[in-house]
């Protein structure tokens, strides 16, 4: 019986390990993911600059 027991909290434990495993793989990604959406947005501020400018020298030039 014990045997049985013992194989049971085995398996447990080895689920367990891999759930941690899976759980700091997601971590990673979202850590990545969100430093992309930072990257993406300051690349989008400075092309947001540059049009404003573009449009201020079009409007004082004519």
């Amino acid at each position: 019986m014990n045997d049985k027991i013992d194989l049971i909290l085995d398996k447990l434990n080895g689920m367990d390990q891999r759930f941690d495993q899976i759980d700091k793989r997601f971590d990673r990604m979202e850590q990545q993911m969100n430093q992309g959406f930072v990257q993406i947005n300051q690349r989008l501020d400075r092309i947001e600059e540059r049009v404003d400018n573009i449009a201020e020298q079009t409007a004082v030039a004519s």
